[in-house]
């Protein structure tokens, strides 16, 4: 979840300082977020028992490339609507906040938010506990958790990236960390709930 979870609040910010949203949109995003997380909870959970924990990863990879590329495309494609339409530039705030459903819907908002689970944590943990055996189990999380050590750094890494280049560039970054993850999860092997 290097690319939402370590970029969420960044979105806060590149909607003020590069869209002039106003602080109250917060609100806004938190509830859509929220909302997103709520949806995607049944989705995810239907995909699980219908396709495995590899379907629910490979799904919210998808979101991951998805939520920064709407982070840029929305703004784009506004600016382009708002020239022979000028209202339509009266509802950027409102479109951006598909960018936090499509956060909610991959991250399943935090506990600190609502009572959701992170669906990378579901889809991952059910996938490792499927794939290994009870002997191996704890020596597979364990590397789990080495290996999300870059998602713990990930929100220091991208405001130091934020210093020296572009929102745009930021975003496109993590798209491409997506990206890898998605064409990584289609070497990943069946577990045994996939048949």
């Amino acid at each position: 979840g290097f690319g939402v979870s370590a970029s969420m609040p960044f979105y806060v910010v590149y909607a003020k300082t590069e869209l002039g949203v106003t602080e109250e949109m917060a609100g806004v995003y938190i509830w859509a977020m929220t909302l997103g997380g709520a949806v995607a909870s049944v989705v995810w959970g239907y995909l699980n028992d219908s396709r495995g924990p590899r379907a629910v990863l490979r799904g919210t990879t998808a979101l991951l490339i998805a939520t920064p590329l709407l982070a840029l495309s929305i703004p784009a494609v506004v600016s382009v609507v708002a020239r022979p339409m000028p209202a339509v530039g009266v509802a950027l705030p409102y479109l951006f906040g598909l960018v936090f459903v499509a956060i909610g819907s991959s991250i399943l908002v935090f506990v600190a938010i609502g009572s959701s689970i992170n669906a990378l944590w579901f889809g991952a943990t059910n996938y490792l506990f499927d794939l290994a055996g009870d002997e191996d189990r704890p020596r597979y999380i364990g590397v789990f958790h080495l290996c999300t050590l870059p998602a713990t750094l990930g929100a220091i890494i991208i405001g130091w990236l934020l210093e020296h280049v572009s929102f745009a560039a930021v975003f496109l970054l993590v798209a491409s960390c997506g990206a890898g993850a998605l064409l990584s999860s289609l070497r990943m092997p069946k577990s045994s709930e996939q048949g």
